[in-house]
């Protein structure tokens, strides 16, 4: 009798953005004629597994067709069978891995599956392996739990159990401090575990990155004949295509192509789908290549994933590196980026003002946008302090009276070119001179008069630009203003969110002052977020995980039904870090340093910072940092008992700089008055001088209760300086929890906004730091080789841009 029954996990979303917005990870194309998911399914045929779950979450649309009845597989029996376990709570945010509540939401399958032991593994791993040998070795090794990992030690978040012990975990699933497999195996006490390696051939697909590499590897008969042999076939739904054709002029040298394929130009060393053309004197090399792409004449792609139906038109260039690939959407065309004009319009940017890193965020773009061929302008208000430090700078541009409501107000347009980057600044002496960027009576109608004005400026541009790349409420009102505009309602838009819970509510009066139709229902106010999600050509926020976050009430409150609505437009991309972060040229620090003398030096500033701070010095303090404000979103809540709790060890030490809300600040006083000479209280915030904090520390706290993006554990990483971080945004896209096993991560995260977490991790933390010194180092080097550079995070945006003109050309 069988006596193993498997649960693919599916709730896995990995960081693949574009490739998976309409599909699921286990439906990924692969070798030219797979879906990812026939290697788990063909293996339990192989296996001998007649009873399979499949835990999805999101649009599972594809996979599900292309399982169809499972037939292919055997699994289309009146006993057992498969099972297609959707979630039911859509309140629960994507994990890393399936969690015990989403099992218990589908407990009954549990219950009556008749088998002693579950595999659970995930829908995304290409390999073959007989399941049952698994099971034999977790039988022999008497084991509770069994891990399988990869012959390079590379954890595949398979797991073999008894039933039994799994719905302990299950039924108590919000009364346990494990969330899933993986912390079962980590930290449960008294379990008896047995690692399994598995070594022939296996890849575990998490990335564009990885999917790109299994595919050229691939390409070796050593790894073909490991993965697919006589007796234990890979199998998928059943295509029928004619046979592929080959031009006279072709070529084609180390690549799989499949069957209905037109070749005409020239393939080397890449994976070519069913139904692809390849026309005449096109060229593609190290690539991946999905069913019914076109690549058009004289097109040369490499170093690319192209996702289906994506057609590369007449003589463009589509070029990634091996690190950064291109990676295309379903059904789009590619053009080349020759003569791209995108034009941002913001209300601040780095270097002339910044309040916070929205104006990092445009100042390094516009910045990177030149190096990669882009014609690159912004326009912002002219603030006084800009006037005062760069009007000696400036030309005037142009004038204009600009009318709002029933007033006319004279305005100017200012340029200055910097690095081949145009910065324009309009000056309206009744809305922009004065001391402060935001926080007056009027920012609503200050917004609305400069968003009005920046669309009439545009006759000023020699150019009309390709992309109005807008961000935050500020410049919500644009898109809206442009398409009631004879001359530039055809302009596209790209609106970029840096926090949803900045959302410019005001009166409803401005839409008349700006001669704007009123909605349908009239309403006291206007939303200028809302109105700027509704308009915008496509949207976008600044990383992957708060894209996916903002799909839920608990992250976008009252714009959950746009968000939503704007689902198919909507685009993640993470923030990059300035080179300017750099321990190795850093002045402010005490010693500096890389990865060379990165321990000596370490030490040193931490004996720097302690003295300055006048708290305890010595190597052997387990010293927590932190920079940030203190108000309720970034973590206070449950960071002050957790602290309180942690200092309870006489050797650590808690040093926070920042400034904020005062129910917050007395709580942190009294903090350092219950532990004299280990904590100090910088309760003033000074953005230039955080740097010894960032190169002293042993950890740096970012608990955030939600975080669109953070650049503070990314200086953390290029500092050596290990983040805990609460899983969420940003944090969880840069952040890899540290696998004591694998020695692979650069951090340390926990799931629930819970003290306890929080207090967890920090100890398991300082944990390795006193009793593993050997992997602590690993993890500092781990850290600083962690890489967020503008210049990839630019190439995204260019690709979006890319994409949005293509679309634009259909219509």
């Amino acid at each position: 009798m069988n006596n193993l029954f498997l649960v693919v996990d599916a709730t896995i979303k990995g960081s693949f953005s574009k490739l998976t917005r309409h599909r699921m990870p286990g439906a990924l194309p692969f070798g030219a004629k797979y879906r990812l998911i026939d290697f788990t399914l063909s293996n339990c045929k192989n296996s001998q597994i007649t009873n399979v779950a499949i835990f999805p979450y999101g649009n599972y649309r594809s996979l599900a067709d292309h399982i169809g009845s499972g037939d292919r597989w055997d699994l289309n029996r009146r006993k057992d069978g498969i099972f297609i376990l959707p979630p039911k709570n859509l309140n629960l945010t994507i994990d890393d891995s399936i969690s015990f509540q989403r099992m218990y939401e589908h407990i009954e399958y549990f219950l009556r599956s008749n088998q002693e032991y579950v595999i659970v593994s995930p829908a995304n791993i290409v390999w073959n392996v007989d399941y049952q040998v698994f099971l034999h070795s977790h039988l022999v090794n008497n084991a509770d739990i069994t891990e399988v990992l990869s012959g390079e030690h590379k954890r595949l978040k398979t797991y073999i159990l008894s039933k039994k012990l799994l719905l302990e975990y299950v039924t108590h699933y919000d009364s346990i401090q494990f969330r899933n497999l993986s912390d079962v195996f980590d930290y449960a006490p008294k379990l008896i575990r047995n690692p399994y390696v598995f070594e022939n051939a296996c890849f575990y697909i998490d990335s564009p990155y990885d999917l790109f590499t299994a595919n050229m590897q691939l390409l070796l008969p050593e790894v073909r004949a490991q993965l697919f042999y006589k007796g234990r076939s890979i199998l998928s739904k059943e295509t029928m295509s004619a046979a592929s054709r080959y031009g006279e002029n072709s070529s084609t040298k180390n690549s799989i192509i499949a069957s209905g394929a037109i070749i005409e130009g020239s393939v080397e060393n890449s994976v070519i789908g069913r139904k692809v053309v390849v026309k005449h004197g096109a060229k593609i090399r190290n690539s991946v290549i999905m069913n019914q792409c076109i690549i058009e004449s004289d097109a040369v792609v490499e170093y690319a994933i192209l996702d289906k139906e994506t057609i590369v038109k007449n003589g463009s260039i589509v070029s990634g590196d091996y690190q950064h690939l291109f990676v295309s959407e379903k059904k789009q065309t590619v053009v080349s980026n020759e003569e791209l004009h995108v034009l941002q319009i913001t209300a601040e940017c780095w270097p002339f003002i910044k309040t916070g890193g929205l104006a990092d965020v445009v100042g390094s773009l516009a910045e990177n946008l030149v190096t990669q061929g882009i014609v690159s302008c912004v326009i912002m208000p002219l603030y006084s302090k800009i006037k005062e430090k760069y009007s000696l700078l400036m030309e005037l541009k142009a004038e204009q009276v600009i009318a709002y409501g029933n007033e006319l107000y004279k305005a100017a347009l200012f340029s200055y070119t910097d690095k081949g980057t145009t910065y324009n600044f309009i000056e309206s002496y009744d809305f922009f001179d004065r001391e402060k960027v935001y926080g007056y009576p009027d920012d609503g109608d200050r917004f609305a008069f400069f968003s009005k004005a920046a669309v009439q400026f545009l006759d000023a541009f020699e150019v009309v630009p390709d992309i109005i790349h807008i961000h935050d409420w500020h410049t919500g009102l644009i898109p809206s203003i442009l398409k009631e505009s004879k001359r530039y309602h055809s302009i596209i838009t790209l609106m970029t969110i840096h926090n949803i819970e900045y959302q410019g509510v005001q009166d409803a009066s401005i839409l008349t002052k700006l001669g704007l139709a009123e909605p349908i229902s009239p309403r006291p106010s206007i939303n200028f977020m809302e109105i700027g999600l509704s308009n915008a050509t496509t949207i976008s926020t600044v990383s992957e995980t708060y894209r996916e976050e903002l799909r839920y009430e608990y992250y976008s409150k009252n714009l959950v039904d746009v968000i939503n609505r704007r689902d198919r437009d909507f685009y993640g991309i993470l923030n990059g870090l300035s080179d300017e972060f750099d321990p190795k040229s850093d002045l402010i620090i005490h010693q500096k340093y890389n990865l060379i003398n990165v321990f000596e030096a370490k030490k040193l500033n931490k004996f720097d910072m302690q003295q300055r701070l006048n708290i305890e010095v010595g190597e052997q303090y387990f010293v927590v940092g932190m920079v940030s404000r203190i108000v309720e979103q970034k973590g206070f809540d449950i960071l002050i008992q957790a602290m309180d709790e942690f200092l309870q060890n006489p050797n650590t030490e808690f040093v926070l700089l920042g400034t904020g809300e005062e129910r917050y600040l007395e709580k942190l006083r009294l903090l350092a008055e219950k532990y004299p000479r280990r904590v100090s209280m910088n309760l003033v915030y000074d953005a230039t001088e955080p740097n010894y904090i960032y190169a002293g520390a042993d950890v740096f706290l970012m608990p955030s209760r939600y975080e669109p993006c953070g650049i503070g554990q990314m200086i953390a990483l290029k500092y050596g300086t290990v983040p805990i971080v609460r899983q969420t945004g940003g944090l969880n896209d840069t952040v890899d929890h540290f696998d004591f096993m694998t020695k692979r991560g650069n951090g340390f995260k926990f799931y629930n906004y819970d003290f306890k977490d929080l207090l967890f991790q920090i100890r398991n933390a300082c944990q390795l730091f006193n009793e593993h010194p050997h992997e602590w180092k690993q993890l500092i080097i781990n850290a600083m080789n962690s890489r967020f550079s503008l210049e990839q995070s630019t190439k995204s945006y260019i690709e979006l841009y890319s994409s949005m003109v293509s679309k634009s050309l259909k219509q």
